[in-house]
């Protein structure tokens, strides 16, 4: 065969149990630990990102809410102010045709007036004319 016996197997067995057994306690289990203790740690990490990300997905979805509101808000606000804007040009726009129509009223009646007064006083300039008229061609004067 190959030229070992069992005194040389055993004591060769024996020694590689051993070296395996002190491997084991010495390199195996510390570093089996460690790595359980990194996979913990990376394992917790990846969980609280997980949570962050739930959370900031949360917040996105509360903050696009948030500005839907105040865009719903700002625009019902813009709308009621162009109404109120709109009531008040309109009234303003009443008024001023209000005051149009008093001013057009009140300068017509002062034109009827005057000219009532200038054919009054065109009327006595044309008596007086005629009378003066009359007076040169008849020679008497007529009162």
């Amino acid at each position: 065969m190959l030229g070992l016996s069992l005194q040389q197997i055993i004591p060769t067995v024996v020694l590689i149990l051993f070296l395996m057994w002190m491997l084991n306690l010495l390199l195996y289990r510390p570093m089996l630990k460690n790595m359980d203790q990194r996979k913990d740690i990376i394992d917790g990490d990846v969980r609280n990102a997980e949570e962050a990300n739930r959370k900031l997905k949360q917040l996105q979805e509360e903050y696009e809410q948030a500005l839907l509101e105040a865009r719903k808000d700002a625009k019902a606000a813009y709308n009621k102010a162009h109404e109120e804007a709109l009531g008040r040009e309109k009234e303003i726009l009443d008024q001023a045709q209000q005051k149009a129509d008093k001013f057009m009223a009140k300068a017509m009646t002062d034109l009827e007036k005057d000219i009532d007064t200038a054919k009054e006083d065109l009327r006595s300039l044309a008596e007086s004319l005629s009378r003066d008229i009359s007076a040169k061609i008849l020679g008497r004067s007529f009162s």
